[in-house]
């Protein structure tokens, strides 16, 4: 298979969204866990319904739970939120500071990639020269020739 180049853009774009839907997943799932019924205060009855619905704790897989509680609450993302801000506002901040963090890793990745684009400038005896007799005698004016 050949590899393509992916630009920089897109990679930052990517973890952007990565980021986001995993920020997006921890909040979903932290917010279904309050709004749960303890199983301690459950009957008989509700805790066998819950047991035999389908996907229950013991035969699901963690990583399809979380993707299906991510969604669920999906539609309720200003009430998920709101909780957030009020309860576990420390949640809300970590999440957008590794998106800042993605930002800042694209914004300095673009930076680089721009640099190393830049045709390398060759240093010769000379002009090492001229720039030790700059430093010397302080800056000369143009058409000053000395």
């Amino acid at each position: 298979m050949l590899l393509q180049q992916k630009s920089v853009l897109w990679v930052t774009a990517t973890a952007f969204l990565f980021v986001l839907a995993t920020g997006w997943g921890l909040l979903a799932v932290s917010w279904d866990a309050v709004q749960r019924k303890p199983l301690r205060e459950m009957n008989n009855e509700e805790t066998r319904e819950l047991f035999q619905q389908p996907g229950a704790a013991d035969e699901s897989d963690p990583m399809a739970e979380f993707v299906s509680v991510a969604m669920k609450h999906l539609p309720q993302l200003p009430q998920v939120i709101a909780w957030h801000l009020q309860h576990r506002r420390w949640l809300l901040i970590m999440i957008g500071l590794v998106l800042a963090a993605v930002i800042a890793g694209g914004v300095s990745l673009r930076r680089l990639e721009q640099r190393l684009q830049q045709p390398p400038q060759r240093v010769t005896r000379a002009r090492r020269r001229r720039t030790a007799a700059e430093q010397e005698s302080g800056p000369s004016l143009p058409g000053d020739r000395s």
